[in-house]
């Protein structure tokens, strides 16, 4: 299988700050595994032909350098699933997968005197890693394919036929995986954003509410103080879909807080809650949006230190 996560199609996608993870899943010892020279002329054409639907790719080999990852093949379907997770909570967007798609290539021939009957298959498995969510199994067109008994027999020749092949079902996939995540993450036919009013969330084609994954991040607050902001976001916030604890430092705490709420809208209501809080909003504590990087910092007072006998 091969493993994407996604970003937004058209203009949005560069405005949405997700992105796409193109790698192998090939578990299963009847499917094309990783290292192949089909699988590598496979994640080429995904690659590309999500990059042209107006995706972000990420390099498979970063995430597994920032992960600690080993990229090996007859990997567990279940290792890449936390991987991607993992690359989620380490904080770091730039690596970061939203959507993780699992793809299976299958391959097979059958030997019918002089000629031979190659089939071919692509599957697919798209997962919003964000909000948890499977959404649903997709297959590019099975190929039946004609070759020589001569070029079965021959390894390379085979291996050959099959990516040149391959190729193809990877460009059928990559526009089913666009159409797939376009509809899931709000675009209209075309690659175009859907409208919306000021301060209104984004609607998918269907009109419901396109959730959207932000990473808070709180500087110098005490721990109850922090865990008091994130309370009221999940409980009184509107739009609120869930959070989850990235990490926690002495006077840092990071979280993936996912909502459908506009980020306008979040710096006005965390604005009233730090009020409410009893902090002066930009004197005592600042509120900064920048895309989907929420920051909040605590301005701590520096100690008045006397001057030293040598300045005076």
């Amino acid at each position: 299988m091969v493993v994407v996560a996604v970003s937004v199609t058209g203009a949005w996608a560069q405005d949405s700050g997700v992105a796409v993870l193109v790698m192998a899943d090939d578990e299963d010892r009847a499917s094309v595994k990783r290292s192949s020279a089909i699988f590598e002329r496979v994640m080429g054409v995904l690659r590309e032909g999500l990059r042209k639907q107006g995706f972000r790719m990420i390099d498979e080999e970063s995430v597994a350098a920032g992960t600690s990852w080993v990229v090996r093949d007859r990997q567990s379907r279940s290792a890449l699933v936390e991987m991607a997770v993992v690359s989620q909570r380490g904080g770091t967007t730039r690596y970061s997968a939203r959507v993780l798609v699992l793809v299976r290539v299958l391959a097979s021939a059958s030997l019918r005197g002089p000629v031979a009957r190659v089939r071919l298959r692509m599957q697919g498995d798209v997962f919003d890693v964000s909000i948890k969510q499977f959404l649903g199994s997709l297959e590019a067109p099975a190929m039946e394919l004609a070759a020589s008994a001569g070029c079965v027999r021959d390894r390379a020749c085979l291996q050959d036929f099959v990516a040149e092949h391959a190729e193809t079902a990877a460009g059928d996939l990559s526009r089913v995986v666009a159409e797939k995540l376009s509809l899931h993450l709000g675009m209209l036919p075309g690659g175009q954003p859907p409208t919306s009013a000021p301060g209104e969330p984004r609607r998918s084609a269907a009109g419901q509410p396109v959730p959207i994954p932000y990473t808070v991040t709180l500087w110098n607050f005490e721990r109850r103080e922090a865990l008091l902001i994130v309370g009221v976001m999940a409980e009184e916030f509107p739009r609120y879909k869930e959070h989850t604890l990235l990490d926690a430092k002495l006077d840092v705490r990071k979280y993936a807080y996912v909502s459908s709420a506009r980020p306008e809208k979040l710096k006005e209501w965390l604005g009233i809650l730090l009020e409410d809080m009893a902090f002066k909003v930009d004197k005592d504590a600042t509120v900064a949006i920048k895309g989907r990087e929420i920051v909040l910092k605590k301005v701590v007072p520096v100690p008045h230190r006397p001057s030293s006998a040598e300045k005076k």
